[in-house]
């Protein structure tokens, strides 16, 4: 009798701690893998993702490019990875799926939860915030950049339509010229930078601007401050 109490007050505590811990992994978020282009065991998650997103779209899919993959502990673990692949006239694709591996012990095979084809402003910011991940030395500190980049000039014209809407000037100013730029890299990404303004029938302008550009590509303007020439 003894022994029979014991052995149903392990089976309990051992209940307890599994349903415990399994609640504890559930509560878990994503975390990003840096590894993901050298990890095995990624490479073959996402071919496995490949080869059932090409049997759902019933189209051939080649892989290009794994873009990103972030993991989740969960009763298993959830992979969310984002690749690029071609299809056979060439065209090239950015996906986005969740493959579930169960625990090893259950010896259940890898399942597809979810997938999707992304737009072309998901694909860029997926690969907008791999990259701000990728430079951990910009973080926190301004870094001199190009002046001529597409970056810079996307937040200088953002800067000058929004200075242009605060004068409410029937003549809108324009970016003549990006003299100086820095960026520093904080949950998106700062722009420091100094712009010579035009305008129709007025003088040309040196300003100062602070353009926050978030991770969504959501533009504001932090400040701005007109210079003497």
């Amino acid at each position: 009798m003894l022994r029979l109490s014991a052995v149903v007050a392990l089976t309990l505590l051992y209940s307890a701690l599994t349903k415990t811990t399994m609640s504890q992994q559930l509560a878990g978020g994503y975390r990003h893998r840096e590894d993901h282009h050298k990890d095995p065991h990624i490479k073959e998650v996402v071919n496995f993702a490949v080869e059932k997103v090409q049997a759902a779209r019933n189209e051939q899919l080649d892989l290009i490019k794994v873009v990103s993959c972030q993991t989740q502990v969960v009763a298993g673990t959830n992979y969310k990875v984002v690749f690029e692949a071609a299809t056979p006239t060439q065209e090239l694709h950015t996906f986005e799926a969740t493959v579930y591996e169960p625990l090893p012990h259950t010896k259940q095979p890898l399942q597809l939860s979810d997938h999707k084809l992304m737009d072309k402003n998901e694909s860029n910011r997926a690969a907008l915030q791999k990259s701000e991940r990728s430079n951990p030395t910009l973080l926190g500190a301004f870094t001199e950049t190009d002046p001529a980049s597409s970056d810079v000039r996307a937040a200088a014209d953002f800067a000058a339509e929004q200075l242009s809407q605060q004068s409410n000037s029937l003549f809108p100013l324009k970016v003549a010229q990006v003299l100086k730029a820095r960026t520093k890299t904080v949950a998106g990404m700062i722009f420091e930078l100094q712009l010579k303004l035009s305008q129709e029938k007025a003088d040309e302008q040196i300003v100062e601007v602070e353009v926050q550009r978030e991770l969504n590509n959501k533009f504001t303007l932090q400040k701005s401050k007109t210079l003497e020439q």
